[in-house]
């Protein structure tokens, strides 16, 4: 194995547990260890902790850790990279897993509190944190990688596997049951959590994002306990830009909000109106909404939840 920047301090288990100081994905690994190792965690959009992850694993293993000198890396700056939009807070845990299996129950989880006990600690990801007017001017390079990006998914998939997936659930959701609805003079809110505020519209809500991680969740009837599931939710917003919106739920078995328990869909610069499905089979608590990945405001016209 190999790595740059963060020297690893042998097996410096409990300093892995809060900060990644044991590896980086420009690597050389010889292919035997990698997948002794169980290899990159693929889950897309899970935060950009693949590396700490992997290491954390060989570490677990007892594999040689070595450095080289650090290469230039750019797969990560496009908007269409791997794993660009989830909050961090949200893909910390998955990097505690190869710990956690092999650690005891109790044990684990106060692992999991102190991570998160350190993780509020350093300020940066709390509600009252200085919020600072991001850029929003994409470097030209990536503009161009953006439209090129969307030519050929049109070019080389015309039929678009996607398309279908939400004609069918536009026809499970028509046929299913109307669980919550929200919108203007609808009774269900929508609650701030986080970078978010909301505001009342001629027939619409207003959603304002004060950062780049907005969160609000939804509140409707019963959703403070145990909803059946799964849920088909349709969406129909405006935006003015391209963004991702994405829908987080907690289950029994996993009661925090993670990137394995939620689902997304890219919007496109107008009116949009998506299909998403929420698969779990019960929903413990409120489901959390995040509008968009930037700050700045989307238009919400309807968000409606139904029970397949």
């Amino acid at each position: 194995l190999a790595i740059h920047r963060w020297l690893p301090f042998g097996g410096a288990y409990p300093l892995a547990f809060f900060l990644n100081r044991v590896g980086d994905t420009n690597m050389l690994v010889r292919r035997e260890a990698f997948f002794s190792a169980g290899g990159f965690d693929e889950e897309r959009g899970a935060g950009l902790f693949e590396d700490w992850t992997f290491f954390s694993k060989a570490m677990v293993r007892g594999l040689r850790i070595e450095t080289v000198p650090e290469p230039l890396y750019l797969y990560r700056l496009g908007t269409h990279g791997f794993g660009q939009r989830s909050p961090s807070y949200n893909s910390y845990p998955r990097t505690l897993r190869p710990f956690l299996n092999v650690l005891p129950s109790e044990v684990g989880l106060a692992v999991l509190y102190a991570a998160g006990a350190y993780r509020r600690s350093l300020g940066g990801e709390s509600a009252g944190s200085q919020i600072v007017e991001p850029n929003h001017e994409q470097p030209r390079r990536v503009r161009i990688q953006d439209r090129l990006h969307r030519w050929l998914v049109k070019r080389l998939n015309p039929s678009n596997a996607g398309v279908a997936e939400g004609d069918q659930l536009t026809e499970v959701f028509v046929r299913s049951a109307p669980v919550a609805a929200f919108g203007r003079g609808q009774s269900a809110v929508l609650v701030p959590l986080y970078q978010a505020q909301v505001h009342q519209l001629d027939g619409a809500l207003r959603l304002l994002a004060t950062g780049d991680e907005p969160q609000l969740a939804l509140n409707y009837p019963g959703s403070a306990l145990l909803t059946r599931g799964p849920l088909v939710v349709r969406l129909d917003m405006t935006t003015s830009r391209d963004t991702i919106t994405q829908l987080f739920w907690k289950t029994p078995n996993v009661p925090i909000y993670c990137e394995q328990q939620s689902v997304r869909t890219r919007l496109d610069p107008g009116r949009n109106i998506r299909y998403l499905r929420i698969p779990a089979q019960r929903i413990l608590g409120r489901i959390r909404f995040d509008p968009a990945a930037h700050a700045g405001e989307v238009t919400l016209h309807s968000l409606r939840l139904h029970r397949e």
